[in-house]
């Protein structure tokens, strides 16, 4: 009778803790916000492109290819990628002024990195 309580007490203890999140596990690397916000209309044609990271960005995985700019019709924007004001900001520079009355898509892959070595879970793009 005591075997069968305890085996009872064990089952109910597990299944109360499915789901769980260890005290010791890390949040996931990811985008907290982006400038502009996605779908926002009537940005500045000279503005910066950035994003806000939840963890310091790896300085060294912040790349053209990392993070990228295209106008919707597919034609890559050329440009400059930095770290921002604040090493948890990307931010990439236009060489030329953003055209009028043009939607553009900025991605970042999961090739960035934070300085903790992990990735985004996918690559996150967002459209103005």
């Amino acid at each position: 009778m005591r075997l069968r309580w305890l085996a009872c007490f064990v089952l109910l203890l597990g299944s109360m803790c499915l789901g769980c999140k260890s005290g010791g596990e890390a949040e996931a690397f990811a985008v907290d916000e982006t400038d502009p916000v996605d779908g926002e209309l009537q940005v500045n044609l000279e503005t910066l492109v950035g994003l806000r990271f939840n963890a310091s960005i790896d300085p060294s995985t912040l790349t053209p290819q990392t993070f990228t700019l295209f106008e919707a019709g597919g034609t890559q924007v050329q440009g400059a990628v930095a770290i921002g004001s604040e090493p948890a900001i990307a931010v990439f520079t236009p060489d030329e002024p953003l055209t009028i009355i043009t939607t553009y898509d900025a991605t970042i892959t999961s090739g960035l990195l934070d300085v903790s070595g992990r990735s985004l879970e996918a690559d996150f793009t967002w459209s103005s």
